[in-house]
């Protein structure tokens, strides 16, 4: 039996990807228990189970599944780990753990990792123009998640810990604030309860893209959506995956990263003010959420960022390219049910899981349950 249960719960965009890499390739040493993660890549099924909405009996089931897994370990931590459960339903979650888990643990612990919410605007974008699931500049979807609520926090992580109590943490994805500068690190501190362990494998670094990046994977979504038989969202995600980790290798020159522009922020900081504050009242010391957007200003930019191809690649080369993006969806339309196993493949011959968690149910998923959510509180009142 195993003498802890630990529960990594995301958030998305906060290093989930290092993390169950370095779960699944253990690469520590140290005075530290035995550690299992038993999944083969991460626990998204498990999280998705718990969605809102979702069928009572599929979650029973995958909790079940996971138990069976847990009686057969012999470890003293066990790592449950997916991004997903971000979305998830932590009142039927913590219903399920005390009845099928519980049982077979002296102990659970959650812990989820939040960004700094303006950053958490930038890179939930850039991720969604990699997958192929928005195609506008950065300002338009700072209108629509102002909109849905998407990135005020409080009252997710205040549900999470009404139903899990102590046991639930939450720690701010800001380095400075992390062990050792580093998400992979804090969180197997967490794991392992402050024992001493040190890390003998490199952490896998996400793939940081530039705007010429994504301009590049914008105007190939671009020319999907003009395809007539368009590939399904799944392959345009393994595109948008297998390009952007190809580009990432590629230095980018002068191209800037993906930033605010200075004239959004103070509406920005009025927006998310509040929620930096409740947060840090309730979860942190030093109200790290409430600095980081103090700061913001610090970081952006003049003017609204372009992600038009030819704004990025002028004159011949743009329109070279834009020939390329054109035929690149030609021909992923020729085979789609071959294309997208070729690329599950490349990505698990690099080591890199073959689809995220949000593959299936990710950011928008998470916009839409909000914007519901959002309209019945509406409707309440």
């Amino acid at each position: 039996m195993p003498r802890e249960i630990v529960f990594h719960l995301g958030d998305r965009k906060t290093g989930s990807t290092a993390i169950q890499h370095a779960l699944r390739t253990q690469g520590w040493e140290g005075e530290v228990p035995a550690l299992a993660f038993p999944a083969r890549l991460h626990h998204a099924g498990l999280a998705n189970a718990f969605l809102p909405g979702a069928p009572p009996k599929k979650a029973e089931a995958q909790m079940r599944a996971l138990a069976e897994q847990i009686d057969g370990l012999d470890a003293g931590v066990v790592v449950v780990s997916s991004e997903n459960f971000e979305s998830s339903d932590p009142v039927t979650l913590a219903a399920a753990v005390d009845r099928v888990l519980a049982p077979r643990a002296g102990r659970i612990r959650l812990i989820a990792y939040v960004r700094p919410h303006i950053e958490r605007v930038v890179s939930s974008w850039a991720e969604r123009i990699k997958l192929g699931l928005f195609h506008r500049p950065l300002d338009a979807y700072i209108e629509r998640t102002g909109q849905n609520g998407r990135f005020l926090y409080h009252d997710r992580l205040q549900r999470w810990r009404t139903a899990f109590g102590t046991a639930f943490t939450v720690r701010p994805m800001i380095r400075a604030e992390l062990l050792d500068n580093d998400v992979v690190n804090d969180f197997l501190a967490f794991a392992f309860d402050g024992r001493d362990f040190r890390l003998t494998a490199p952490v896998l670094a996400n793939e940081s893209l530039s705007l010429r990046h994504l301009a590049l994977l914008a105007a190939v979504h671009r020319a999907f959506a003009r395809e007539q038989a368009a590939p399904s969202p799944k392959l345009r995600a393994a595109v948008g995956r297998n390009l952007a980790l190809r580009l990432a290798s590629v230095p980018s020159g002068d191209s800037p990263r993906p930033a605010v522009s200075g004239a959004r922020i103070p509406g920005l900081q009025d927006y998310y003010r509040a929620d930096a504050a409740a947060v840090d009242a309730a979860f942190f010391q030093g109200a790290p959420l409430t600095r980081a957007l103090q700061g913001a200003a610090a970081r952006a930019v003049d003017g609204e960022q372009s992600i038009r191809l030819a704004d990025h690649f002028p004159g011949p080369e743009g329109r070279h390219l834009q020939v390329l993006a054109e035929f690149v969806a030609e021909l992923s339309c020729v085979a789609p049910n071959r294309l997208r196993p070729h690329f599950v493949a490349r990505r698990l011959a690099a080591g890199l899981p073959a689809e995220e968690d949000d593959a299936e149910a990710g950011d928008h998923v998470a916009e839409e349950g909000t914007a519901v959510a959002a309209r019945r509180r509406g409707q309440r009142r």
